[in-house]
């Protein structure tokens, strides 16, 4: 699985007035259906070069521009190792790709700027959250959504607690103490050091953790969603103490991971992150219907569309499966609307998205039916509508 971070959405978006391939499809993690993958970017990359084509660009330069991703089509081994979702993202200076636990609808667009809006989930904590899951035997960092849950690869995390305390383990320290006694109850473990002063422990523990930590801290520098400890109840005070990354959660999975896998993960990771994305859902909702009745939010799309030009949309929240085609002029801030079919017209949501991250605004993804308006997206905004009237 590959990390979609702010920095990679910085770097998407400095693509401007050149040709840029945006193809988004389902993926399968294994199974005998992870081949089907290499069909449908097949058929993708067939509708990108007759887009391309239309839009007047030499055949050479198509066929260099798509190779990268038709490379992958033909790479078996690549299919095997999938996540949900994959999405690539195709220009005159190579391509990037990020296999994703969020399906994705087949679409391809072809534009002067990268079409970035079904990825935007990933940014948020819109059921967006990770898991930091330490036992005896392995430490493991995952990402999970709605969907499920997968182990993000990351060699530099320490490979386990005993080479991190080695010398401890070597003479017998029994770590198995520290899991719960049978029949005892929750978060009443009772720990036993054998042959050790306990502040030494306590050091060496703290040590490991930190290790740990500066591995976390880095992955999701710029990050959002809420951080999970899952382990046994008596190593989390230590990551607690240690850790720098501002979402870390105060409630834990408890137990030994080692027993779980990743969906088992995600079923007792799910049970606390699921009320927290619905508060927080509730509250932006809530937010929208105070503020619009003091001229600071609004839904209408002339108005929001000049409001993010001006910088002044302090959160946009979207539908990210929706589209409004049109077409938006700068200059007299107006809408000219396109028929829904219409799939070589700008995307009036897509425009709002760039507008607003490029003034340094917050774009959220919502689910439409979660939304409190009739058109697939509102925003907060930073000034009154007054400050916007044309």
């Amino acid at each position: 699985m590959d990390l979609f971070t702010h920095d990679e959405l910085n770097e998407l978006t400095k693509h401007h007035d050149q040709p840029c391939v945006s193809i988004f499809l389902p993926t399968e993690r294994k199974g005998p259906d992870v081949l089907k993958g290499r069909v449908r970017l097949k058929n993708l990359l067939g509708k990108a070069e007759e887009q391309l084509q239309e839009q007047g660009l030499a055949e050479g330069n198509i066929k260099r521009m798509l190779a990268p991703a038709w490379q992958r089509v033909e790479d078996e081994q690549f299919w095997q190792h999938q996540s949900d979702g994959l999405a690539l993202f195709l220009a005159e200076d190579g391509m990037r790709q990020f296999r994703v636990p969020q399906s994705f609808q087949e679409s391809v667009h072809c534009r002067d700027h990268f079409y970035i809006n079904p990825l935007l989930p990933l940014l948020q904590a819109n059921g967006q959250y990770y898991v930091i899951a330490v036992s005896q035997g392995d430490v493991r960092l995952l990402e999970g959504t709605r969907q499920g849950l997968e182990e993000l690869e990351k060699d530099s995390l320490p490979k386990d607690l005993n080479s991190a305390l080695g010398w401890w383990h070597e003479q017998n320290t029994s770590f198995h103490s520290m899991q719960q006694k049978s029949g005892a109850r929750r978060g009443d473990d009772t720990v036993i050091y054998h042959g050790h002063d306990t502040d030494q422990t306590e050091h060496e523990l703290k040590t490991y953790f930190r290790k740990i930590d500066e591995v976390v801290a880095e992955t999701l520098k710029g990050k959002s969603a809420p951080l999970l400890f899952a382990g046994v109840d008596y190593l989390f005070p230590f990551y607690q103490e240690i850790n720098e990354y501002p979402h870390l959660q105060q409630e834990m999975i408890h137990g030994n991971p080692d027993d779980w896998n990743a969906s088992e993960i995600h079923d007792r990771a799910w049970q606390i992150i699921e009320p927290k994305l619905q508060a927080s859902e509730q509250q932006l909702v809530d937010q929208f219907h105070e503020r619009a009745a003091h001229e600071l939010a609004t839904a209408d799309l002339d108005t929001l569309l000049t409001a993010a030009q001006f910088g002044l949309v302090e959160t946009l929240v979207v539908s990210s499966s929706a589209r409004l085609p049109g077409q938006y002029n700068t200059e007299t801030q107006t809408i000219i609307y396109a028929n829904k079919n219409d799939e070589q017209s700008e995307d009036l949501i897509d425009r709002a998205v760039l507008m607003t991250l490029e003034s340094s605004g917050e774009v959220i993804g919502f689910e439409k039916e979660k939304l409190p308006t009739e058109l697939p997206l509102f925003a907060l905004l930073r000034a009154p509508l007054s400050t916007v009237a044309k």
